[in-house]
């Protein structure tokens, strides 16, 4: 073989091992890129993951008081038929008392006015 066809040969060589080298470079690169790209898209992950779990157990918590929240208002509309109850009984018992006060008083009237006609026939009889 000779010198000029070895040098070319040669030349090839280092022609097609720079460009492998190159394409490697590039290929190192691109998956640099997608690499840093990856762990953004990561990253972003990690935040929608915690974001979720934050608002998930936000909800747990508002449910539990939600419920507890719901209970209270069944105690309380309880205790309101309870008193509404107590306040049907308490209305009749002081229509009843109110009756019987005006009884009462219309009787003390007319016991006064008997006495008082019991007063005059006694004068009448002496």
């Amino acid at each position: 073989m000779s010198l000029e066809h070895q040098l070319a040969k040669e030349k090839t060589v280092r022609k097609l091992a720079d460009e492998e080298r190159d394409s490697v470079g590039q290929d190192w690169m691109k998956a640099m890129d997608d690499l840093e790209s990856l762990k953004a898209i990561n990253q972003d992950m990690t935040l929608q993951v915690q974001k979720t779990r934050y608002w998930e157990e936000l909800t747990f918590k508002t449910q539990v008081v939600s419920s507890k929240c719901l209970a209270d208002i069944k105690e309380l509309k309880s205790q309101l038929r309870e008193a509404y109850v107590e306040l049907v009984k308490t209305k009749k018992t002081v229509k009843v008392t109110q009756d019987l006060r005006a009884e009462l008083n219309s009787n003390k009237v007319e016991a006064k006015a008997l006495r008082t006609k019991l007063a005059k026939e006694e004068a009448k009889t002496k």
